[in-house]
């Protein structure tokens, strides 16, 4: 959004925005297919030092925004909910990220992977523990510094973890009036750790029409099991617009350094975001952007890996109008750039996206979200399963709201705070699954400003986006990142962690006992299936057994009865509460009905008191865990490990519960 020319003018944008408001598109193909050129391999460990925070003075930007109020459309009977006084947020650990780095806005992403956080920012990237200890910090000026022909205006970045591939992906955009430059920078790493090698595709994304040229603006990014795609708004170097270009690249050949054929597809509009589609079984990525004041379209690209289609749908949503500036203390104005959609998020059916509105004509501002089941679009229109708004105070204005869904259901939404006497803090609200349709939790605060100003008098940027992802290895806990202002009036980036529904059990998915719990290895078992299906201090158990070149060892088996096929379910885990004696390590391993065998799940160490933990399910998984009479079985294994220096002590391995969920 670092977009550095004249706004549009007012004919163009009412044309843009009304052929986007004609509800469906015809089936769109590509206009051009092009192979990438080949990445540049960039090794992290190459750079030195590898924290190196930089600097770089970039004035303010005025948005590509309208300029204009948009037509009022019709009202409907749709009503958007409210918050309520439910305190549905858990705060977890907090930190700050990345600070000022002379650009503005910050424009702040994250990616969340099983050990790491991967930030970024304009114009920098860093990695983090998820304790927060920052690893690697390069300014893009040195991360990219290596690929040839890439100058040093890059921007607008994106960042987000692939569970399905288990790899990071940065994306940023590079352009330059002076040579016509418009060019989209792919970051792949060639692991679940950022640590090490990445693949950098630097992507053309300019579009030449007779004799005009356009460049990409307001990144898109979202993938799924089979592509990447970049979406972006054409703006002309001389003026004019040319709509979104959509950019399809298949991931197989990305993820293993190789230059695959990418698509290319425009239409109208503006603004539209793919999802980021973590259900290794879709084989399509919806997206999203605004239609007008009451509908939100919903749009899908099929035949990824072939030659892609588009189409798209407009979904009614209760009415709303656009932001205006957010007010800020000492006289400032926060820009909102014009509500647009920001980021999409696919699960279980659902997409669920957020943008900043006025509920009604004179209020503050405030956090709008949606969730819009899909309904295996194109077979069937999508349609509102529900919306709502997250409103302030009186004079408290919510701006920058980005959201997603885990796996229990929860939807959580990140925003910022301000109003006349409150500088900008960095906030959170949630639902849980359970709640009433299109009610939000209460907002909670997740990081304030340690200054008391920021930027300078009249409209100032900030955002332009927050970003929010789910913890992969849970598949339940939240993480967000935004800005706050520091005491000298710059940006600090911050990172949190947070919680809906309380850990463990699913959060509210359905839930299944085990049918029948056997020993598989042990001396006589004791207790019943009952005594392993609630957290009650009532065990199965299994005492231990010496098993050579091993030391001493205890498992059994659950077996459940689940109420689809493995193809039906969206997101599976397991809860598992045991003890046994301090040392022993449990380890979980589900039974593969494809292969005929165990395929390891995870461990937690042990101990005397009850240990509880949840695994989730990898998504690729759970179809061959299903049996075709819908029986799941789980083995859980608890060793002390034999010793050079010693004989391993016997123990008595117990299960308090042991219970699947799944959706």
């Amino acid at each position: 959004m670092k977009s550095f020319r004249s706004m549009l003018t007012l004919c163009a944008l009412v044309a843009t925005q009304m052929a986007t408001a004609q509800g469906g598109t015809d089936i769109v193909r590509p206009y051009k297919r092009v192979q990438l050129p080949a990445p540049t391999v960039v090794s992290t460990h190459d750079f030195f030092p590898q924290v190196n925070p930089g600097y770089s003075l970039r004035g303010i930007r005025a948005p590509h925004d309208p300029g204009f109020e948009p037509p009022r459309l019709d009202r409907n009977s749709l009503v958007a909910g409210q918050n309520t006084e439910l305190q549905n947020v858990l705060n977890g650990s907090k930190w700050p990220a990345i600070s000022a780095t002379g650009w503005t806005p910050p424009d702040p992403d994250l990616g969340v992977g099983n050990s790491h956080v991967v930030v970024v920012v304009n114009s920098s990237i860093a990695f983090f523990t998820k304790a927060g200890v920052k690893t690697f910090e390069q300014t893009f000026e040195n991360f990219f510094s290596s690929v040839p022909g890439v100058t040093n205006f890059l921007f607008d970045p994106k960042a987000m973890y692939d569970p399905i591939a288990q790899r990071f992906y940065v994306v940023c955009l590079e352009q330059s009036d002076a040579d016509k430059i418009s060019k989209g920078i792919v970051c792949v790493s060639d692991n679940a750790d950022p640590n090490g090698n990445w693949f950098i595709y630097r992507v053309e994304t300019k579009q030449v029409v007779g004799a005009n040229e356009f460049w990409l603006d307001y990144p898109g990014w979202g993938f799924n099991k089979d592509a990447i795609v970049m979406t972006g708004n054409m703006f002309g170097f001389t003026g004019g617009y040319n709509g979104i270009q959509y950019i399809v690249m298949p991931k197989a050949g990305m993820l293993a350094g190789t230059a695959p054929v990418a698509s290319y597809l425009t239409t109208p509009g503006g603004t539209a975001h793919p999802a980021r589609t973590i259900d290794a079984n879709l084989d399509k990525i919806y997206f999203a952007t605004v239609a007008s004041t009451n509908a939100i379209q919903v749009g899908v690209l099929t035949n990824l890996t072939g030659t892609p289609t588009l189409q798209t749908r407009n979904v009614t949503v209760p009415s709303f109008e656009f932001p205006n500036a957010s007010e800020s203390t000492n006289g400032r104005q926060l820009d909102a750039i014009g509500g647009r959609l920001m980021n999409a998020f696919w699960r279980g059916g659902s997409l669920i996206a957020a943008h900043t509105v006025r509920p009604a004509g004179g209020q503050p501002n405030a956090a709008r979200w949606y969730e819009i089941a899909t309904n295996n679009f194109p077979a069937a229109n999508p349609t509102l399963v529900q919306s709502g708004n997250v409103v302030g105070p009186s004079g408290v204005h919510y701006s920058m709201p980005a959201a997603t869904s885990n796996s229990a259901g929860d939807i959580a939404v990140v925003f910022a705070r301000s109003s006349a006497s409150i500088c900008m803090d960095f906030m959170g609200a949630g639902r849980k699954r359970t709640d009433p349709l299109g009610t939000m939790g209460a907002a909670k605060l997740l990081s304030t400003s340690p200054g008391n100003t920021y930027g300078g008098p009249g409209g100032n940027r900030f955002g332009d986006y927050f970003g929010i992802c789910v913890d992969p290895v849970d598949n339940t806990t939240f993480w967000g990142v935004g800005m706050v202002a520091q005491t000298n009036g710059n940006w600090l980036t911050v990172v949190n962690s947070f919680q809906i529904s309380t850990p463990g059990g699913g959060g509210g998915l359905p839930t299944f006992n085990p049918t029948s719990i056997v020993k598989v290895q042990g001396g006589a078992s004791f207790g019943t299936v009952a005594d392993a299906t609630n957290s009650d201090n009532r065990y199965f158990g299994v005492p231990s057994i010496p098993v050579a070149r091993t030391g001493q060892v205890a498992s059994a088996a659950a077996t459940y009865t689940v109420n689809k096929s493995g193809t039906q379910f969206g997101t599976m885990g397991l809860k598992l509460e045991s003890s046994a004696a301090t040392g022993v390590t449990v380890s979980i391993f589900g039974w593969d009905w494809a292969n005929g065998s165990y395929k390891y799940l995870g461990a937690i160490p042990s101990g005397a008191a009850d240990a509880s933990k949840t695994f989730v399910i990898p998504a690729s998984s759970i179809r061959t865990f299903v049996s075709t009479s819908r029986q799941v079985k789980i083995l859980v294994r608890g060793i002390s490990p034999q010793r050079t220096t010693s004989t391993p002590v016997p123990f008595n391995f117990r299960i308090d519960q042991i219970q699947l969920y799944g959706q």
